[in-house]
């Protein structure tokens, strides 16, 4: 009678804690019937739990030393110094209670997807003894991969420390063996997203912030793309890549003219151009002068329009005349559409040119959207499609380190890379994100995108496209851009380009100020007291908000471990740099120029 009521005082307790952080939870568990799970004692008098499987009960913990057990997983768990620890299968808790104690703060993500096994958990140990009145442990009860992974990436977002060990219970291994092989294949997926995004961030963030600055003496001679919202409705769209399938669709695309709209990107654009192919719209968010060569001395598409970015390299919007229209991909763009009162679409950065587009055409109305020349791998060998520039053999090169063998849409053996594979997850996301829109894969030995229907694009131009209608897509542009530019009002960018400078050089009177303030002799009590008031001022700078901010955070993991003054001391240097950098623009570039009206 004793251990009954020891046990549903536990359990009140628990459940009561349970109400409190997480009420459906709480009523899912309330109004659950344990069938399948029961607690047994282990030779050495520990409780231990067995699950019933079919004919037979399989054992959650060891059924000798559940102590020895636990000690020889924990010792796994910690090895290696990782900065994540995935736990599968929570059982009674041993295992979990002392990586959790001896993981030094460590974040520790907790998964227990057997809802019976929690129950009889909660009956009979002190959940909040497990975690350790630690606040770095994340807990979840659920059997589903992908909202185990929609956790994990809410996790990840807010700390990017990319070490991760999972430690799987050996009973979980055997029951939820499926689960785990997709939570995983699910992580590595966005690690990888991390990892190409991460490595994009740190090589190009001091080109970018003087193309923001630059960019703005175009503002005059541009149009937000929601000018053209609900203008391309239910018109297809070719979204036109350089990998090595193009070579097969050339001669098609010919035929295509304004029966669609063509979208060459990236060196899409260097093979359209020497094929005599034109597009309509031309997409540049890349900051490096490869783009610059790229878009200069085009022939057949120099009267094409471009959608831009303010990230792009600050040559490349000079080298249109007119039909400039400014997309909302990063922070900057968002910035300056609420500063001079545009309408945007939501903002969507994607590991490449070619999502960005897709998204984008999405937004506008476009239906169907082909893609095309976007193989994600080295088709044949190739790295892009006959006549681009760099065109390569690659062969020999996949002996080395970092290709990844994978299947073609033919079933057939190709290599790729990690950054590939990330423009891959990342067109895939777009698709999800608009189920209203039909996206096909024209890319004939190319990968698989999810969510895109496999397509003959040779065949699909002489069945479907040939005999559909023509639009006058260059005269719905031109008048669209046109409304807009008759319509722009001057004096409000040149107030919004000086404020941006007002804002830089705020910024930097401010952090000159708190770092010259860190690096005194004050005591760390005031040092502290004094950062929390600076995020509050800086917080009140409309271009710090929103676009230094951002920026900051993005390379926050890279000083996790250092205590909070010496981390911001870096970081706030690292920001001040950028400014300077912006303030140099302004200087050199912004001032020096007259910008021609349209």
């Amino acid at each position: 009678m004793k251990g009954l009521l020891s046990m549903n005082n536990i359990y009140a307790r628990n459940m009561k804690y349970l109400k409190n952080i997480n009420l459906s939870l709480y009523n899912k568990i309330l109004n659950l019937e344990v069938k399948n799970v029961e607690i047994i004692k282990a030779k050495d008098s520990s409780n231990t739990l067995v699950k019933k499987v079919d004919d037979g009960y399989i054992s959650i913990h060891s059924r000798y030393n559940t102590k020895e057990q636990s000690k020889f997983i924990c010792e796994y768990a910690l090895k290696d110094d990782p900065d994540i620890i995935f736990i599968m299968g929570m059982g009674l808790g041993y295992e979990t209670k002392d990586i959790v104690a001896k993981s030094n703060g460590k974040r520790c993500f907790i998964i227990e997807p057997d809802s019976e096994i929690f129950k009889v958990a909660m009956q009979n140990i002190n959940i909040k003894n497990v975690f350790n009145n630690n606040n770095n442990i994340y807990f979840i009860q659920d059997d589903r991969h992908e909202k185990i992974a929609q956790f994990f990436n809410s996790l990840v977002e807010n700390d990017k420390k990319l070490k991760i060990k999972l430690v799987a219970l050996p009973a979980y291994e055997i029951l939820y063996s499926d689960l785990i092989e997709k939570l995983m294949k699910s992580i590595k997926e966005l690690l990888n997203i991390y990892r190409v995004n991460i490595n994009t961030y740190t090589s190009s963030h001091r080109a970018w912030f003087q193309s923001h600055i630059i960019n703005l003496k175009y503002l005059k001679e541009t149009s937000p793309i929601s000018k053209l919202h609900s203008k391309f409705n239910n018109i297809p769209a070719i979204i036109v890549g350089a990998g090595p399938s193009l070579n097969y669709n050339l001669d098609h695309l010919k035929k295509v003219g304004d029966k669609a709209i063509i979208v060459p990107v990236g060196t899409g654009v260097n093979v359209l151009e020497k094929n005599k192919i034109r597009g309509h719209i031309l997409g540049g968010i890349d900051v490096w002068s490869d783009e610059e060569i790229l878009f200069s001395n085009l022939v057949e598409n120099k009267n094409s329009a471009l959608f831009y970015s303010s990230m792009v390299c600050h040559s490349v919007p000079s080298f249109f005349k007119r039909n400039k229209f400014l997309m909302n991909t990063v922070y900057m763009d968002y910035f300056i559409h609420q500063g001079l009162g545009w309408k945007c679409y939501n903002m969507f950065s994607g590991a490449s040119v070619a999502n960005v587009m897709a998204y984008n055409l999405a937004q506008l109305g476009c239906n169907p959207i082909i893609l095309l020349g976007q193989d994600f791998c080295y088709s044949n060998g190739k790295n892009y499609a006959e006549g681009a520039q760099n065109y390569e053999d690659m062969t020999e090169k996949f002996k080395q380190d970092g290709y990844l063998k994978v299947k073609n849409v033919k079933g057939d053996d190709v290599y790729t890379i990690p950054s590939f594979v990330s423009m891959k997850q990342s067109i895939e996301f777009c698709i999800k994100l608009n189920p209203q829109v039909k996206f096909l894969n024209g890319n004939s030995i190319g990968l698989n995108i999810d969510g895109a229907y496999n397509i003959d694009f040779n065949e699909y131009v002489d069945n479907e496209l040939s005999n559909s209608q023509t639009y006058n897509i260059d005269e719905i542009i031109n008048n669209c851009y046109k409304e807009h530019i008759k319509e722009v009002d001057n004096e409000l960018i040149d107030q919004f380009v000086e404020n941006v400078i007002v804002d830089i050089r705020n910024s930097i009177q401010i952090l000159k100020e708190v770092i010259k303030t860190i690096e005194s002799s004050e005591s760390r009590r005031y040092k502290l007291k004094y950062l929390n008031d600076v995020k509050k001022k800086l917080d009140g700078i409309g271009l710090y908000k929103y676009v230094i901010k951002d920026s900051v955070e993005n390379v926050e993991y890279v000083y996790a471990n250092q205590d909070e003054i010496e981390k911001s001391l870096n970081l706030y240097s690292y920001a001040l740099d950028k400014l300077l950098i912006m303030e140099n623009a302004y200087k050199y570039e912004i001032l020096e120029v007259e910008v021609n009206e349209y």
